[in-house]
């Protein structure tokens, strides 16, 4: 059995459950004081995941997006991610379709 603080956000939660496996902190040394600084992790991605898209943009033209849980379908509907899908049926003959993500 949970219990969940209703107070707590997701965030403090998943952080209790399953702390994040990259923490970088430094001390800093302030009129005779030591106080402990976390930065943030931020992993950039750099990767042609679009596969054959009709509508690929060049590598020059290409810019980060921020993504966080509000912006994700957003962004994912704005890609249209997709896959083609090649089968043979019972009969034997060839078939297909292709899985296209809007959401996650």
């Amino acid at each position: 059995m949970f219990l969940v603080d209703t107070n707590a956000s997701a965030q403090n939660l998943i952080a209790k459950n399953n702390p994040p496996r990259v923490q970088i902190s430094y001390e800093v040394y302030t009129k005779g004081a030591t106080l402990a600084v976390s930065l943030p992790f931020v992993a950039g991605i750099m990767a042609d995941l679009a596969g054959t898209t009709p509508r690929a943009v060049d590598y020059k033209d290409r810019d980060f997006t921020q993504l966080d849980n509000d912006s994700f379908d957003q962004f994912m509907g704005r890609i249209a991610p997709s896959v083609n899908v090649a089968w043979t049926n019972a009969a034997g003959d060839p078939a297909g379709d292709t899985l296209a993500f809007a959401t996650m």
